[in-house]
């Protein structure tokens, strides 16, 4: 199996460099801000309302569990 690279890959470094510039661009933008935002405050929820989940789930399971005669 052959394979053919260019000898000085030039391709490739200008390839890299559009997607630097384009990520620099992407980020630097206030809709990178606003989303971020969004994203850690739907995250914050998501993690409440797993949090309350697991703890009724606990809370159930602990309550229907085998009572011992002690």
């Amino acid at each position: 199996m052959m394979l053919r690279f260019d000898s000085n890959g030039s391709r490739a470094s200008i390839g890299c460099g559009l997607l630097l510039l384009f990520l620099g661009i992407v980020l630097l933008s206030p809709f990178v801000g606003w989303l971020i935002s969004l994203l850690t405050d739907l995250l914050g929820w998501i993690l409440i309302v797993v949090g309350l989940i697991g703890v009724v789930v606990g809370v159930i399971s602990w309550m229907s569990g085998n009572r011992r005669a002690d």
